[in-house]
């Protein structure tokens, strides 16, 4: 395809070091309802290799069945690969920070119950990367859950319990973007001087109809790296808006993002809209962002108030493109995590309807305007 004849997306992959394919059917699954039996499903199913990334894990309702579902493909001869982040397993327990000496007994217990989960994998010959203490503050907050490089889920799911009551977006990949989930998967491998996944030789072919295929990229940052590409598409995603912008994300409070959507406004944008959690469990977010909100409503922004813990990262532009993954709009995200989304384009328009009537047509009903 000679340059002139690239689409935007292409365009943009190719700019920003995207990873960049067409062909892919993409479902939008919305709350651990949906998600949890359709990811561990994709586990079970598995013929060759199970990749699976996420920011942690816990030893509870929410882990478990996951632990349990990566360890019976082990005993298959299935090739399993974890990546988790260490420092997140360290500090973090049920969704809040937890720094010795103050932990609760309880707290101490569960944290040594995950670590013993984690031997427990190791044990059973799952190959895990916890991702090393040596990035210090850059750390993986990237998700994705890949099986036989045909099929993937991303979004912002951690197996958790406390992650599996909030509300949370996940998009299931069938295609060939889930080779380059894979590429992006090894990646991470690679840094630790590990080979990761083998290659497969062949390709994702799917069979369902073709009116509901769309192009698609992964847009990952890698701020260690100096590699921020998810970040500058976002940026550009909103530059490049003529329409409408309409941002779900349980973490808003980059004012960069937030000065962006005003001057996206006065150029002539008509629609931007923006749900966040009444209250998350970082209430330091929270409080940056409602210093915010006479700004927005200012410039004519709606801002709406989820009324429990949204933790969909979720951006549609001009009712065309659609953005779902691990990034927060908030600096962690944007400077120092890595962080992992599929932006995704159909001309038919199957994405868009998706994406209007399971996330945003739904969660607007929930919310109160601020």
């Amino acid at each position: 395809m000679s340059e002139a004849r690239k689409t935007w997306l292409q365009q943009k992959s190719s700019e920003l070091g995207g990873l960049y394919s067409v062909g892919n059917d993409i479902e939008i699954l919305v709350d651990a309802s949906q998600f949890i039996p359709s990811m561990l499903s994709m586990i079970e199913s598995a013929k060759h290799q199970v990749a699976y990334q996420f920011f942690g894990i816990e030893s509870d309702p929410g882990g478990l069945p996951f632990a349990k579902a990566l360890t019976e493909s082990a005993k298959k001869n299935i090739d399993v690969h974890v990546i988790m982040d260490w420092l997140e397993m360290k500090l973090q327990t049920n969704g809040k920070w937890t720094f010795l000496p103050f932990q609760s007994k309880e707290i101490a217990k569960e944290r040594k119950d995950t670590w013993d989960l984690v031997d427990s994998l190791e044990n059973h010959g799952i190959d895990v990367l916890k991702y090393s203490w040596k990035y210090l503050w850059h750390r993986n907050h990237s998700k994705s859950l890949i099986i036989d490089q045909s099929q993937c889920c991303i979004g912002g799911f951690n197996p958790t319990e406390h992650n599996m009551r909030w509300h949370e977006v996940c998009a299931k990949v069938q295609g060939p973007l889930a080779k380059d989930a894979a590429k992006h998967f090894n990646e991470l491998f690679h840094l630790e001087k590990r080979p990761g996944l083998s290659d497969l030789s062949f390709s994702a072919n799917p069979s369902f109809s073709g009116s509901k295929l769309c192009e698609a990229s992964l847009f990952y940052t890698r701020p260690k790296e100096k590699k921020f590409g998810l970040t500058q598409m976002v940026f550009d995603l909103i530059d490049h808006a003529t329409d409408s912008i309409w941002i779900e994300n349980g973490y808003i409070a980059y004012a960069k993002i937030l000065q962006k959507l005003c001057e996206a406004k006065k150029r002539g944008v008509k629609d931007i809209r923006i749900i966040a959690p009444i209250q998350s469990n970082h209430s330091s977010v929270d409080r940056r962002f409602k210093k915010w909100i006479p700004t927005l409503k200012k410039h004519d922004i709606q801002v709406y108030y989820y009324p429990e813990m949204t933790h969909a990262k979720v951006m549609m532009v001009d009712q065309k493109y659609v953005s779902i993954g691990s990034l927060n709009f908030e600096e962690l995200s944007f400077l120092l995590n890595n962080e992992l989304n599929i932006i995704g384009c159909d001309e038919q328009g199957y994405l868009v309807e998706q994406t209007r009537e399971k996330i945003f047509f739904p969660d607007f009903a929930k919310s109160t305007l601020a």
